[in-house]
């Protein structure tokens, strides 16, 4: 049976992410609704957003020709800044375009995906200079040194988890608009959380 809606969703890392919205799918249950989450090799967000056209656009042509698949109803990237001081900031603007007009949508974290991570736990809006920072504080949350394969119990339930760290972004993110700032740390994952969620 043919889904009703398709996602793909095309992120950075071929560990974090991809457990956490994998182990998202399994708990949302969603029948109707198919989510590929890829890493596809590419790191750099302009990378990651020329892999998501490239993929939607192949399925496009794979749809026409086959009866189990259907064209992506959206495509997202999910990629991080790195850091205030990191030279990968010059390359958002640039990448961010470049979804403009693809029906794509930026799921964005200053530092990190792992800043989304921390907020399921607490709400953290004191700047966070880099990957690193942001790591040793969810390990305190952890209890432990954070892996690259991060236990998602500690995170589960997702959904109701996620909700919370969902509202606590969109504070952060209401602040920094406010405040004018450079928005570290923030993170708009939320927005694709909310979207999966609603998916359901």
């Amino acid at each position: 049976m043919l889904p009703n809606k398709s996602i793909l969703i095309v992120v950075e890392g071929a560990e974090t992410e991809c457990n956490y919205f994998e182990h998202l799918k399994q708990e949302l249950k969603m029948p109707l609704v198919e989510v590929d989450v890829t890493f596809d090799g590419k790191t750099d967000p302009r990378g990651i957003v020329q892999s998501a056209i490239d993929l939607r656009n192949k399925r496009i042509k794979e749809s026409e020709n086959s009866n189990f698949k259907i064209p992506y109803d959206k495509v997202w990237v999910v990629f991080d800044t790195e850091g205030i001081t990191h030279h990968r900031r010059n390359q958002i603007a640039n990448a961010k375009s470049g979804c403009n007009g693809q029906n794509i949508g930026v799921a964005m974290s200053d530092p990190c995906f792992e800043f989304w991570l921390l907020l399921h736990f607490a709400k953290y809006e004191m700047p966070l200079p880099d990957t690193k920072n942001v790591v040793s504080l969810l390990a305190n949350h952890y209890g432990s040194k954070v892996k690259k394969k991060l236990d998602l119990s500690k995170l589960e339930p997702l959904v109701a988890n996620g909700k919370i760290a969902s509202k606590r972004a969109k504070e952060i993110r209401i602040r920094h608009i406010a405040n004018d700032s450079l928005g570290n740390p923030s993170t708009s994952v939320d927005i694709l959380f909310d979207e999966l969620t609603g998916s359901k």
